[in-house]
C-alpha cells in the first residue's frame, strides 16, 4: 500500500519511488476498485493527469517534514491549509488538496530548504537516517514540490 497523488493538471509523466510489482486493488471509504484508473474513471477524473506516487513509510516522511518546517518558516511561507488537510493528508481518504494550498506547501517546503530546516529535520526526526537516507529523502521532498508547484491541486489517495 502506498500514497497515490493526483493532479489536475493533464500529464503522461508519472513519478514513483518504486515500481509495480503486481497488481493491487484500492479500497477507499469501504468501495474497492481494481486498479488506479478505475479509481480515477469512477470519480470523473483524468486517468492522464499528473500523478505522485510512494509508500507509505515516504509520504508520512515527506508529510511530517511538511508539518516541521511549517512550524519554522516566515508566515508568508506558511502552508495555507488548516488542521483538517494536516490530519486528511495522513491517509488515503481521497482528501483534495487546492491549487493555493499545493502552491503554499511548494513554498513552504522550499523556504524550509533555504533555511536550513531540512537539516534540522533530519537531526530532530530522522535519527534512523544514514547519509544515503538523507539523500533519498531530499530527492523524495524536492519530486514532492515539484509535483505540488505542477499539479494545480490533487487528490489524496
Amino acid at each position: 500500500m502506498g500514497f497515490d497523488l493526483i493532479g489536475k493538471r493533464i500529464d503522461n509523466s508519472h513519478t514513483s519511488d518504486a515500481g509495480f510489482v503486481f497488481p493491487v486493488s484500492i479500497i477507499i471509504n469501504g468501495v474497492n476498485y481494481d486498479s488506479l484508473d478505475d479509481y480515477l474513471e469512477s470519480r470523473g477524473l483524468p486517468k492522464n493527469s499528473i500523478k505522485f506516487s510512494c509508500s507509505n513509510r515516504n509520504w508520512h516522511t515527506i508529510w511530517q517534514y511538511v508539518q516541521y518546517a511549517n512550524e519554522l518558516v516566515n508566515e508568508e511561507f506558511k502552508f495555507k491549509g488548516n488542521e483538517y488537510d494536516f490530519e486528511a493528508g495522513e491517509s488515503n481518504s481521497g482528501h483534495f488538496i487546492s491549487e493555493e494550498k499545493a502552491n503554499s506547501l511548494h513554498d513552504c517546503c522550499k523556504n524550509g530548504m533555504e533555511c536550513s530546516y531540512f537539516d534540522q529535520y533530519i537531526e530532530d526526526e530522522c535519527t534512523w537516517a544514514t547519509k544515503d537516507d538523507e539523500k533519498t529523502i531530499l530527492e523524495m521532498i524536492e519530486r514532492f514540490m515539484v509535483f505540488c508547484k505542477e499539479s494545480q491541486g490533487f487528490i489524496i489517495i
